[in-house]
């Protein structure tokens, strides 16, 4: 194997060693020494310099900082006193909770000794009902012991202590109606007999005399003048009368006459007109259709009759009521009648009971809507059974006149 020339030149060359920047500057040089490292400074042998005395301006540990800067302040520090009996409270507290708990134990070994405490190893503390605790978690703040006994002791007996969770304010919570409340019927009145209505009139009657004349006798209202007629003339009048006894009596008469013309008025006064007659009676008609939508579908034999023809008609106006009575030529008529609760019955019980029919006349259907079908009440009388078929659909009751039909001729 060849060999590689050594070149002795090349090998008594040596690499020459570069000038470090530091010594080609003196910037290091310009730092001073610590004086407690140049060796010069006479110090003991236990010197520390983290432990020297401290003065106003701050330590004096390390030159290079400016002293005046550092400004050395420590957090005051409050003397608080602890409230008289603070861990007197706390010991009794943990005295009765060992109490308790030693108790709780006891009970629980005489259970376990009658075998009564559920078998864990079984899963049975799982089934049987939890006990109740004993103490209730709204009455632990009020208590002062951990459970219900014969006498409770109450932690709090001043009313005025700021602590005390009982104050004499009371809050009342809104009532709030079930929603099944809504739709149910208000509750009917006590009827009375008629003996008992007259108790009640006359006990009022002699509670309004009493009062007024209490009034009289305090002199807020006028003694009134008396009241003088041809019987007691000579019994209220007897002076005047004997005296004048004929300008007496036409006196009297004028008083007689006047109060007969104040009775008359004021009976004209609490008269109603035919008016607010009329708007009493749509206003109760309204109140009881608010109730809810009603109707009765009735089906007549025949309603030739033109006094049944009136009933049908008039009665269903009087009562406010919508719908319609159809009336075939010599064939069955259909009466549909809708409104409030109220008239819907009465009207029932004009076409079932209070008409007598020579005919047959009964029932189809009756319940309750979700809106009226019609707009006012109308007669009609067709000699077409499909011209009454057409009209019922534009409602879509047709399948009234078909149920009346059936009901009538048996089929």
């Amino acid at each position: 194997m060849a060999k590689r020339p050594v070149d002795h030149d090349a090998a008594d060359q040596t690499p020459k060693r570069k000038k470090s920047p530091i010594s080609e500057t003196s910037e290091l040089e310009k730092v001073g020494i610590h004086p407690l490292l140049r060796g010069t400074a006479k110090l003991p042998a236990n010197f520390n310099p983290l432990k020297q005395s401290r003065k106003r301006e701050g330590f004096v540990v390390n030159p290079y900082i400016d002293q005046k800067d550092i400004k050395y302040s420590r957090p005051k520090r409050e003397f608080h006193l602890n409230e008289q009996g603070k861990y007197i409270e706390r010991a009794n507290e943990m005295r009765r909770r060992l109490e308790e708990e030693k108790r709780e134990q006891e009970e629980q070994k005489a259970l376990a000794a009658q075998g009564l405490t559920p078998d864990e190893t079984t899963g049975e503390q799982y089934f049987l009902p939890v006990r109740p605790p004993a103490v209730e978690w709204w009455d632990q703040p009020l208590l002062s012991e951990r459970r219900y006994g014969d006498e409770l002791k109450v932690k709090y007996n001043d009313k005025d202590d700021l602590k005390n969770p009982i104050t004499e304010y009371i809050q009342h919570p809104v009532p709030v109606m079930a929603p099944w409340e809504k739709h149910l019927p208000p509750p009917k009145p006590l009827y009375l007999t008629k003996k008992e209505i007259k108790r009640l009139r006359k006990n009022e009657r002699q509670m309004k005399l009493k009062e007024k004349q209490d009034r009289m006798k305090l002199g807020l209202d006028p003694t009134p003048a008396p009241k003088v007629k041809l019987k007691n003339l000579m019994n209220v009048l007897t002076n005047d009368a004997i005296k004048n006894p004929t300008e007496v009596e036409m006196r009297v008469r004028r008083e007689i006459e006047e109060r007969r013309l104040q009775h008359e008025a004021a009976n004209m006064e609490r008269h109603v007109n035919k008016e607010d007659k009329a708007a009493k009676m749509a206003r109760k008609f309204e109140r009881d259709l608010q109730k809810g939508c009603f109707s009765a579908v009735f089906a007549v034999e025949s309603l030739e009759n033109n006094q049944h023809r009136y009933k049908v008609n008039i009665n269903a106006k009087q009562l406010d009521l919508k719908g319609m009575c159809l009336n075939l030529d010599n064939g069955q008529s259909l009466i549909i009648a809708e409104g409030g609760e109220r008239s819907v019955c009465k009207y029932k019980r004009l076409i079932l009971h209070r008409i007598q029919w020579g005919v047959k006349c009964e029932l189809v259907w009756e319940g309750q809507l979700v809106d009226l079908h019609f707009s006012k009440w109308t007669m009609y009388d067709f000699t077409d059974e499909d011209e009454i078929l057409a009209l019922l659909a534009k409602f879509r009751l047709e399948n009234y006149w078909t149920q009346a039909k059936n009901i009538i001729h048996g089929s």
